[in-house]
């Protein structure tokens, strides 16, 4: 990913499209993209990092699966080659953990 990052599964790396959605992926992660943040965690692996584009999810995530996550957000649609946060994604509900870990990478989440 340019940043030392290893795509998992030896997959090829997605590339954001620029268009309302999908505003969530998982690099190496088929199907790749997702439109809901609670989806995107359901399917994610253990170890995994979660991708959001620069944007606003009003939903409730529900943290309660046995896996460690990473959320990394606030990327722009049109920084697809270089794959760096430039805003903030924000959750407007409650990040609910009941079960493994996350961590939020670099500040770029915001929840409200």
């Amino acid at each position: 990913m340019g940043d030392g990052t290893t795509v998992n599964k030896g997959l090829p790396e997605p590339v954001w499209v620029c268009v309302l959605n999908p505003t969530v992926m998982i690099p190496g992660h088929p199907p790749f993209t997702w439109n809901v943040l609670q989806e995107a965690y359901d399917a994610s692996d253990d170890g995994e990092s979660i991708l959001s584009k620069e944007v606003t999810f009003n939903e409730d995530l529900y943290i309660d699966l046995n896996k460690s996550v990473t959320l990394e957000g606030g990327y722009n649609c049109l920084n697809t080659t270089t794959l760096t946060p430039t805003g903030y994604t924000e959750i407007q509900g409650d990040m609910i953990i009941t079960d493994g870990t996350v961590t939020i990478a670099i500040g770029n989440f915001i929840i409200k």
